[in-house]
């Protein structure tokens, strides 16, 4: 089995049964941590489109990303990390 085999047939399936952060949630840190799609987006150093295709549901947020968020920091203080 070649490592394309066993992403499919094994992490695939175990990914998707790890809960992960949803759109909304998503948003709301954003919004609650004062920072813009174009500002998270540079600070995970992914694309602002990127930010807006997970704040819309157009694609599942991936845990790497949901773990980096928690070492992004605040703009404005306040704000907690919806999975605390």
């Amino acid at each position: 089995m070649d490592g394309q085999q066993i992403y499919r047939r094994i992490l695939t399936p175990l990914a998707r049964r790890v809960p992960t952060m949803k759109a909304k949630d998503m948003q709301k840190w954003r919004e609650e941590h004062g920072h813009s799609q174009a500002s998270l987006a540079a600070a995970l150093e992914i694309s602002s489109r990127q930010i807006m295709r997970y704040e819309m549901g157009e694609q599942v947020i991936p845990k790497a990303i949901e773990l980096a968020m928690r070492s992004v920091p605040d703009r404005k203080g306040g704000g907690r990390w919806p999975g605390k």
